[in-house]
């Protein structure tokens, strides 16, 4: 009895593991008295500093998403991108359908060294 129980639940244990959110440790905050809001992300979209960011979130290769507070107004404020190495950054303004048509998320789209949308070592994002 104990065996087949445990047969049943063992699927099921396997799913809420796989769908659960992984932790990630909090980002360094960041002191920068010139930004709305700045982040550094990584290439797997964990945000590693951040000031008035909620967020990041990789949505698939070279594809981000950057949720800012809902106290800057994104459509009105001065965006700048840089990779953290070689490659290039580039970014749409929300809403964007990448990151769900959200009013404070801003789309980043990441390139390699030969101009093809990948997964870089991260960037760097500020809101002015």
């Amino acid at each position: 009895m104990m065996r087949r129980t445990l047969a049943a639940l063992l699927p099921a244990i396997a799913l809420t593991a796989t769908l659960a959110p992984s932790a990630q440790a909090a980002p360094t905050p960041v002191n920068s008295p010139y930004t709305q809001a700045s982040a550094v992300v990584h290439s797997n979209g964990e945000l590693a500093e951040a000031k008035n960011v909620v967020s990041s979130w990789r949505v698939r290769a070279g594809e981000y998403c950057v949720k800012v507070d809902a106290g800057i107004d994104v459509a009105k404020a001065t965006v700048l991108a840089t990779p953290n190495w070689a490659g290039g950054v580039t970014y749409r303004k929300p809403p964007h359908a990448l990151c769900g048509n959200d009013a404070q998320s801003i789309a980043l789209y990441t390139f390699n060294a030969r101009g093809d949308i990948a997964d870089v070592a991260g960037f760097t994002v500020a809101i002015l």
